[in-house]
Formats: C-alpha cells, structure tokens, sequence
C-alpha cells in the first residue's frame, strides 16, 4: 500500500510541477498601428462632405514686435470649402474670406478692396499663417490627419513614448512628421520641415467629441519664423445647412477688385 500511495503522489507532484512551468502569463497589448498607413486612416474618416461645421474661436497671434487677439467665425465643408469673418467688439465685420475649389476670394470693407483669385498656397498664406493647400487647412481644423496625395517616396511609423509617430519624405525634400494616439486614434502634433531649414509645427489640445467624432478646441501653430497662432474654438456645431453661393463671395458695388497672382 504504502508503495502505491508514494507513487501516486510522485505523479502529482509531476504532474503539479509540469503545470508550474507551462504557465503562461497573460500577454499585455502594446498600443501601436500595424503600420503607418493603418494610422493615417485611423485618423483620417470618412468624408462627410454634406455636413456644413460652424465655429467660433479666440485667435492670439503673437511675434517679437506685437501681439494680436480677436474673434473670428469659422464656416468649412470638406473637401475645399471655407469660409471665414472677423468678429469685431463693434461694428460689422471687417474681413471676409472664403475658399471654394480653386478660388479664393477676400473683402476688406475699411479699405473698400476685393480680393480673388487662385487658392494656391501662396495665395491662402496672404490670409492664413502657411502656404498651405486649401485642403491642407480642412484637415487641421478639423484635426485630422493628411490625405496622402503626396505619393511620399518615404512613409515610416514607430512608437515614440506613448504616442505613434509617421514620418513622410517627398521628392522634393519635404518631411512630414505627424504624432498620433493610438488609444484615441486621434491626431496630436504635426511638423514639417523643408531642406531650407524651416520647421512648422502643429498641436493639438483640448479634445471635445461631437456626433461621435472627436474635435480640438486649441489648435497652436507655429510659423518657424517667429509667429505663434494659438486659435481657441469657443463653439463647434454641424448642420445639413448649405446656403446658396455661401462659400462664394460676391463683391459689393462700391468694392475696388483687385487680382490676386496666379
């Protein structure tokens, strides 16, 4: 008898001893995108271009000899069109500007001028703070992420602390670099930077979610040269809304016209 029991608890003890060592521990899931374009989409949605959003932010401009705040009111349909109005203490509004496909238009009631033509980044960087395509702009105010109609020759991702970074290099010396979270799949910092040395940089902070996406109400650029553009939106809504000829600005009759270069 007592043969038997020895033996029966030797086969416990190996069968115990087998169990310990097979043990596997539960494997923790490392935030991350399976590649640098599985993160470009996560950030990049649908287009929902029959949503017309509405906005008004605290603009702060800041550079070495001034520092400049006012309001403004934001209107943008996506793909390419924006419309933007100063939003005076007192008064009217003193400026206009809206964008739609390859026009862009702009009136400055004081001086009694009207602006237009090509929306070339050259033309928008006259208005906004970078030469920067119309649908560029779309994109950062609303906080996604580029549309990737570079065909960049380089496209990388890799964890970077705890957010996903993707850097895209084109032909011609251009590198994007863009912070992503991976945890909310949303878009926290871009920065681009050309051969000439110059660095733009893009953040974003303050989160809101809005019909199940997620927005940000502080949008910072800075310039690489000097200037500092921090834009806070106070209110963002959407409506099916599209007033006729509304991204399209039409001169008064007492306005100067004045052509924009191509």
């Amino acid at each position: 008898m007592k043969p038997l029991l020895a033996m029966f608890f030797s086969v416990l003890l190996l069968l115990g001893g087998c169990s310990v060592g097979k043990t596997i521990k539960p494997t923790e899931e490392k935030p991350g995108y399976a590649s640098a374009q599985a993160a470009l989409s996560a950030i990049n949605p649908p287009t929902d271009d029959t949503l017309l959003y509405r906005s008004t932010a605290r603009v702060s401009v800041v550079s070495p000899q001034s520092k400049i705040n006012f309001r403004i009111a934001i209107f943008l349909q996506r793909p390419d069109k924006l419309r933007l109005e100063s939003i005076p203490v007192l008064g009217p509004p003193d400026f206009f500007l809206t964008v739609r496909g390859e026009w862009i238009r702009a009136y400055l009631p004081t001086g009694g001028e009207f602006l237009v033509g090509k929306a070339t980044p050259d033309n928008l960087s006259r208005f906004l703070p970078l030469s920067w395509p119309v649908e560029k702009w779309m994109a950062v105010l609303l906080g996604n992420g580029p549309n990737v109609t570079l065909q960049p020759t380089q496209l990388v991702g890799k964890m970077e602390d705890s957010l996903y970074r993707v850097d895209m290099t084109t032909a011609d010396a251009l590198t994007e670099s863009l912070w992503i979270n991976p945890l909310q799949d949303r878009l926290e910092k871009i920065e681009r930077s050309s051969s000439a040395g110059r660095k733009e940089t893009v953040t974003f902070n303050a989160f809101r979610k809005m019909n199940g996406r997620t927005f940000p109400s502080r949008i910072s650029i800075d310039t690489g040269e000097g200037r500092t553009i921090t834009s806070v939106h106070e209110t963002m809504e959407t409506t099916m809304e599209k007033p006729d000829n509304f991204f399209t600005l039409r001169p008064p009759p007492e306005a100067t016209i004045r052509a924009l270069p191509d």
